[in-house]
């Protein structure tokens, strides 16, 4: 047992090279050890060790663990009868990004085992959508000018927010704290630097004014916020000098509606002005429409979503069991055009809301640019929802979580565009049983990489009426574990179909073929969308195991907060 390095070399390929950079050798590190350090670094409060046995799994008692940043001990714990070992590590802000090391026994010891805190690919937290190191930081510096662009000779005027973050609380620094200050311009030199202080509100501020000869291009703002000799947080802002001349005319864009739904007429009307008065008249114009995936939300009113409780309004595909419809939210050109405005300095652009093939509302952002007769251009844009039709299906489960065998309930509703409810809407409902594949393949790169394929199969159809509140349910068993997606599909006065969906996940004792990821990640699915204080959390963990295995468990916040070793029976079991 002990750390190994594996190196590679091809004189050959690198002598063929043109480029004199290429690496002459490639280099990996191979732990041999019988045992495995899992590693959780808190960045404020205890870091924590889970020594296992590679062999069967188990945990490690009494294993004494040390924990290292560049060749300095920073902590010794042993090990549990979980095979976990706590410690603080007291890491300062400024060291957050270097690795820090937990190994176990000496090189040649049977119970060597050693990890580092960068060894985690695939399973970082920002691969969760978790931001690990926001709770480090401590100190923000928010720094921005009162417009974007100014012409030499002009005055700039900046301001700056400051917030110190201590016990998990934001602050205002001291009043009279100090800051230096620089402003560069686009060729890099320092055309301002001087200290600022902090006022009681923790704000900085100033002004600068531009030379005339004031080089045009971007210019930057910096300033640090230092901790005795350590700078722990940086505040910078960008802005723009141009030697621009200001527009001659405006130019109005109104849609005659704030929103449209399939099928309707679109007309947006467009007004040329000149800033002195009288219309801009027989003036070049072009305009291009802009498509973009739409998310409808219910606004949490009086008559709106109940508190605490989420609908899911995202369409489905009954031909695409993989189908997303936020996979690319930018969605391209829809038309484009050219006119001329009228005798008013007018000019109106009327067109179909029609979205085709698309199973999602869209939003469409409509971009106007008139020319003048000395040919300055100006430019402005609407921008409008073209909804599916004319009332949206909501789907909430009551628990995203069932047990196989065990009821689910799902609340129904129908809303319109505008978030009123739409009563009495008659609803086909179908449930589908979500059946992974997963193989492991070699690609043409002679790695070995799982390719997951879904088939959905309908376990349970039915019909749902809203009433005149737009309320509704349903309820189905699902049979085994697994997940379930729920749709709903109905058609509005116009003809036009309306389709939602939600997904509900049912836990087993046994084995669920969950879908099999390039990754080591155990994607959890907790039973509610928003707990409250002294509520408790159903947790599902699909996993791909089966037989009996140990996992752990931690709450974190900055730090571990609180873990536990327990047993998992199946692969669909609950925590």
């Amino acid at each position: 047992p002990g750390i190994y390095m594996l190196e590679v070399r091809d004189p050959v390929s690198v002598a063929a090279s043109s480029n004199p950079n290429w690496p002459a050798k490639q280099r990996a590190v191979i732990v041999l050890s019988d045992n495995n350090i899992t590693f959780k670094r808190g960045s404020q409060g205890e870091s924590m060790a889970w020594v296992t046995d590679l062999r069967n799994g188990q945990p490690v008692a009494g294993a004494e663990v040390t924990f290292h940043r560049r060749f300095e001990e920073l902590a010794t714990a042993t090990t549990d009868a979980d095979g976990l070992a706590r410690a603080s590590l007291n890491l300062p802000a400024a060291d957050q990004y270097i690795p820090v090391f937990a190994a176990s026994g000496q090189p040649g010891d049977a119970n060597f085992a050693v990890v580092s805190s960068d060894w985690a690919s695939g399973i970082e937290p920002w691969s969760f959508n978790l931001n690990s190191y926001g709770t480090s930081e401590q100190a923000v510096i928010n720094l921005y000018t009162e417009r974007p662009i100014y012409q030499p000779g002009q005055t700039v005027y900046w301001k700056g927010i400051v917030r110190l973050l201590q016990a998990d609380e934001w602050t205002l620094p001291q009043a009279g704290e100090a800051f230096q200050l620089r402003i560069n311009d686009t060729l890099g030199n320092v055309v301002l630097e001087r200290t600022y202080t902090a006022d009681e509100f923790g704000t900085i501020h100033g002004e600068f004014t531009l030379a005339p000869d004031a080089p045009t291009g971007w210019y930057g703002i910096n300033t640090e916020y230092r901790q005795g000799e350590a700078t722990v947080a940086y505040g910078s802002a960008n802005f723009v000098v141009a030697a621009y001349v200001k527009p001659e005319f405006q130019i109005d864009v109104q849609s005659e509606q704030p929103e449209y739904v399939q099928g309707d007429t679109i007309r947006v009307n467009v007004q040329a002005s000149y800033f002195s008065g009288g219309p801009l008249v027989e003036a070049p114009v072009e305009w291009r429409l802009i498509a973009n995936t739409y998310s409808f939300t219910w606004a949490d009113t009086s008559d709106g979503a109940p508190e605490g409780r989420f609908y899911s309004f995202d369409p489905f595909d009954p031909d695409q069991a993989a189908y997303n419809p936020y996979e690319n939210s930018y969605l391209g050109l829809v038309q484009e055009g050219k006119g001329t405005t009228d005798a008013q300095g007018r000019f109106t652009i009327e067109l179909p809301a029609d979205l085709g093939a698309s199973l999602a509302s869209q939003s469409w952002s409509l971009d106007v640019i008139i020319t003048s007769p000395t040919s300055q251009q100006v430019y402005n844009n609407v921008t409008f929802p073209v909804h599916r039709g004319e009332y949206y299906i909501g789907l909430s489960p009551t628990s995203y979580v069932v047990q196989a065998g065990e009821q689910a309930q799902v609340d129904v509703v129908t809303v319109t565009p505008e978030g009123e409810r739409q009563p009495n809407a008659d609803l086909d409902v179908v449930v589908y049983e979500f059946r992974w594949n997963s193989v492991y393949e070699r690609a043409e790169d002679g790695n070995f990489y799982w390719q997951t394929t879904a088939e959905r199969t309908p376990v349970y159809t039915t019909t749902v009426s809203t009433d005149a509140n737009g309320d509704g349910a349903l309820a189905f068993t699902p049979e085994k574990g697994g997940q379930y997606q729920v749709t709903a599909q109905g058609t509005d006065a116009a003809g036009n179909t309306i389709r939602s969906a939600a997904f509900v996940w049912a836990a087993d004792s046994g084995y669920v073929a969950w879908p099999r990821e390039n990754n080591d990640r155990i994607e959890l699915v907790a039973d509610k969308r928003l707990y409250a204080p002294g509520d408790t959390a159903k947790i599902l963990v699909p996993n791909p195991f089966t037989g009996t295995v140990q996992a752990l468990i931690t709450l974190e916040r900055g730090g571990v907060m609180d873990a536990r070793v327990i047993e998992l029976t199946g692969s669909g079991q609950t925590v």
